[in-house]
């Protein structure tokens, strides 16, 4: 029996509250370069030269975030939190916040400015 608790604490681990936490962060990071590149266009032509186009950028970008916290997070964490329940509302309002705050920046960009 204690051979299997050492073997299973060596495990990588990856729990609920560590994707939570690691899609919370991927949000943000795209939510924040999303607006950063529109407000700064010299942003958004580097994304462009990047792969051809600034939303396959920010995917790759998306898929790094995602990967590396996730990955950090496993290694780090070696047990469940004790609400991974709320770590997923946390994560899908944390989303849900993402896109209505992305609507409004455009739709005030639309308003101010039409064409």
């Amino acid at each position: 029996m204690p051979r299997e608790r050492e073997e299973k604490s060596s495990r990588v681990y990856l729990s609920m509250s560590v994707l939570a936490v690691a899609n919370i962060l991927t949000v943000i990071s795209i939510v924040v370069l999303t607006i950063v590149a529109e407000l700064f266009p010299p942003v958004k032509e580097f994304l462009n030269r990047l792969t051809g186009h600034h939303w396959i950028t920010k995917g790759l970008l998306a898929l790094a975030v995602f990967s590396i916290t996730a990955g950090i997070g496993a290694l780090v964490r070696r047990e469940e939190s004790r609400d991974p329940l709320g770590w997923s509302w946390f994560a899908g309002t944390v989303a849900f916040v993402g896109v209505i705050v992305l609507f409004l920046f455009f739709m005030g960009r639309f308003i101010v400015h039409p064409s």
